[in-house]
């Protein structure tokens, strides 16, 4: 009888362990299914942001970088000029202290 009492008691425990499995597996696929709609709506935003036309702030910004990269080339090559200078002057003390 006690052997029955234990069978009983082990098949209780197990259903128990699966009922709160089951609550535990649908917590986390309701967890999932948030996860899931929320990435639905960024790749939805992200599609419809790079499929339009570009908007006015990114066109000024676009201009602004394209003066800034015209101002940054001009300041090279005034580097570059001045480099070339010093590099002749060089030499050019060179030639006479030898």
């Amino acid at each position: 009888m006690s052997e029955l009492l234990a069978q009983v008691e082990s098949k209780v425990a197990t259903l128990e362990k699966g009922a709160a499995f089951s609550d535990s597996a649908a917590a986390v696929n309701k967890v999932k299914l948030e996860l899931l709609l929320e990435l639905r709506k960024i790749k939805t935003a992200l599609a419809s942001s790079s499929s339009s036309s570009p908007s006015p702030c990114n066109a000024d910004e676009v201009e602004a970088l394209k003066v800034e990269v015209l101002e940054l080339k001009k300041n090279l090559s005034k580097r570059d000029y001045r480099i070339e200078i010093l590099l002749k002057t060089l030499d050019s003390e060179q030639e006479v202290n030898i």
